[in-house]
């Protein structure tokens, strides 16, 4: 199953374009699993359980814009983290060092801490996110206090991507079976 761990946020107003609204994202991705193993599941769970309960929940701030590849070329739109980026990157690197334990390769690439706020798909898309990222335009700063990481199962639909909790573990304390 395609899944991944991640921090849930509040629901954001759609990114307005010519022809559809995107639907922004509602939640941060820690780890991606292009291909979670239904067996391996239980183990991740727990990996996530013993992260959580050894990390202390805190503050992160939402702002800026920029693009990957890059803001000529843009396939995805992010929003920066400022306030608490040193405390993501530890908790990231918390769950990558646990995840190995169980048999899980840790990340080639080092964690980038940013929120994808939209991916580009058409050729309307490519123009408003490049109007986007040269006004700096964008939604003001958001603050969010981490207080649980959840793993998530995607199901790729025509309409988009549908996620469902499959575990959720709160910061400082035991996980909860969604």
């Amino acid at each position: 199953m395609r899944a991944f761990v991640a921090i849930d946020l509040p629901s954001a107003a759609p990114i307005p374009t010519s022809g559809r609204a995107i639907p922004p994202s509602d939640h941060l991705t820690l780890r991606f699993f292009a291909d979670l193993p239904a067996a391996s599941v239980p183990a991740v769970v727990d990996a996530l359980s013993e992260v959580a309960r050894g990390s202390a929940p805190f503050l992160i701030t939402i702002e800026g814009t920029g693009a990957f590849p890059s803001p000529r070329d843009p396939k995805v739109v992010w929003r920066g983290i400022t306030d608490g980026r040193a405390a993501l990157i530890d908790l990231v690197a918390h769950l990558d060092r646990r995840l190995s334990r169980v048999g899980f390769p840790s990340e080639d690439r080092p964690f980038v801490p940013h929120l994808t706020w939209f991916r580009v798909r058409s050729d309307a898309e490519r123009v408003v996110a490049r109007e986007v990222l040269a006004s700096g335009g964008g939604p003001g700063p958001l603050s969010v206090f981490v207080r649980a990481i959840a793993l998530k199962e995607s199901t790729l639909t025509r309409d988009g991507p549908i996620h469902r909790t499959i575990a959720s573990a709160e910061l400082g304390s035991p996980s909860e079976l969604a």
